[in-house]
């Protein structure tokens, strides 16, 4: 059980990475894309 629960909470680690990733990439993305729409006359 112990060993169930170690890989869960890995698991979970990784995919708060991941979260955390697409996260900034999203936040990059949208900045991004509203300082391309600032320019736009």
């Amino acid at each position: 059980m112990k060993n169930k629960n170690e890989k869960l909470s890995n698991e979970i680690k990784v995919l708060r990475k991941e979260n955390l990733k697409m996260k900034r990439l999203l936040s990059q993305k949208r900045s991004a894309e509203t300082s391309t729409a600032d320019t736009t006359p």
